[in-house]
C-alpha cells in the first residue's frame, strides 16, 4: 500500500482508518485571518463562504488592520467578529464569549 502524502510532502491525517484527501483549513474567519496579508494588494475583496462563519476580508479585523477599504459587499449569515464569540447556553458577553471582561495581558 502506498503512503498517503499530505500538503508540503507530509503524511495525510488518518481518520477512522481512512486517509483524508481534502482538509478544511478553518472557518471563513480563520481563513481570512491566516491569509489576509498574502491577499493584500492582489485582490479587491475575498469572501470565504463556510457553514460555520463566513469571512469577508474588508470587514474582518485582519482587513481593518491592513487598511483594506470597504467594498460594500455585505453577506448574510454569521460573520467574523473582532473576537471569538461562542454561542450556547453558557455564552457570556466578555472575551471569547466568557464572563471575563479583562484580557490576560491587561489583568
Amino acid at each position: 500500500m502506498a503512503a498517503h502524502r499530505g500538503g508540503a510532502g507530509r503524511p495525510s491525517p488518518i481518520v477512522n482508518g481512512v486517509a483524508e484527501e481534502r482538509m478544511r483549513v478553518g472557518c471563513g474567519s480563520a481563513t481570512i485571518g491566516m491569509f489576509a496579508k498574502q491577499w493584500q494588494g492582489k485582490v479587491d475583496e475575498v469572501v470565504v463562504v463556510d457553514d460555520h462563519i463566513t469571512g469577508v476580508l474588508s470587514e474582518h479585523q485582519a482587513g481593518k488592520l491592513l487598511d483594506i477599504p470597504d467594498t460594500g459587499i455585505k453577506m448574510k449569515g454569521r460573520r467574523s467578529t473582532p473576537r471569538p464569540i461562542f454561542s450556547g447556553r453558557r455564552a457570556r458577553h466578555g472575551w471569547g464569549g466568557t464572563k471575563n471582561f479583562r484580557s490576560i495581558v491587561g489583568a
